[in-house]
């Protein structure tokens, strides 16, 4: 237990030195990109600079399609709208398609 405290405490102290946080680190990639943008040659260096920020904020997910709607996520109102809309679009009785 006492080593997993130091440990911590070394770990906190040494990001503290490095003044490393995740608002530096996100400010530092903004500005690498914003400086690699006006360099002619720089487009691989920005859109790796771009690409880390949009994953940090989540922009790039990748779940595949959407998951269809289980019944028991929807609500009242929206089976009832769901039924409505089933009853509206059936054929009147007798007839087929």
């Amino acid at each position: 237990m006492r080593i997993k405290e130091l440990t911590a405490r070394v770990t906190d102290k040494a990001i503290e030195r490095a003044a490393l946080t995740k608002s530096w680190v996100i400010e530092s990639l903004r500005a690498n990109a914003e400086k690699a943008m006006k360099s002619p040659y720089g487009s691989s260096v920005a859109n790796r600079a771009l690409e880390l920020l949009g994953t940090e904020l989540g922009m790039f997910r990748n779940d595949g399609p959407p998951k269809p709607p289980r019944l028991e996520d929807l609500s009242s109102e929206d089976l009832e709208r769901m039924l409505a809309e089933s009853v509206a679009a059936e054929p009147p009785e007798g007839l087929t398609q």
